[in-house]
C-alpha cells in the first residue's frame, strides 16, 4: 500500500532523492516511511502486506485500537534508517480491519497510541522492542 505524492517511476525517484527515511534497495522489501528534511515531517509511506496471516486465536489476541491522533510522524534527526517489513497479518472478522505485525511479541505489550497518517490508515506505536531489540518506527510527536 503507497501513501505517497507521486504516480509513476520517475516521480517516485525524485521523491526518494527528496527526502530521507526508510527505503528498499534491490531485492528487499521493507516498509518504506519518508521524511521532509526541512521539517522533519512524514511525507510518504510504502507498506508490504506480510506473507503469513495469523490464525484466528492470534487474531484475538491484538489488543483494542488505541483512539487515533491526528498529526503525523515527526523524525527526531534527519538520517536514513532501516525499518523492517511487518512480518504478521491479523484480520478481523469480515476484514473490517487489517493489522500488521512486526512480531507476535508485541501483542504482549500495550499499544501506545494511533497515530494518523492518511484517511482510514493509522501507525499503531508500541514501544516496546522487537525480539530482534529494535524500535518499530521513529518516535510519534
Amino acid at each position: 500500500m503507497d501513501i505517497a505524492p507521486y504516480a509513476n517511476a520517475g516521480e517516485r525517484e525524485r521523491f526518494l532523492a527528496a527526502t530521507f527515511g526508510s527505503q528498499d534497495w534491490l531485492w528487499d522489501t521493507p516498509d518504506v516511511l519518508r521524511f521532509d528534511p526541512d521539517s522533519r515531517n512524514l511525507v510518504g509511506a510504502e507498506f508490504q502486506m506480510p506473507y503469513v496471516s495469523s490464525y484466528a486465536e492470534t487474531s484475538a489476541r491484538v489488543p483494542v485500537v488505541p483512539a487515533v491522533r491526528p498529526g503525523g510522524l515527526r523524525a527526531d534527526e534527519v538520517r536514513d534508517f532501516r525499518l523492517e517489513m511487518c512480518m504478521v497479518l491479523c484480520r478481523a472478522s469480515g476484514d473490517a480491519a487489517l493489522t500488521c505485525l512486526r512480531d507476535l511479541d508485541v501483542l504482549d505489550e500495550p499499544l501506545e497510541a494511533g497515530i494518523g497518517i492518511a484517511p482510514d490508515v493509522a501507525l499503531l506505536v508500541s514501544t516496546a522492542p522487537s525480539s530482534a531489540g529494535a524500535s518499530p518506527i521513529p518516535r510519534a510527536v
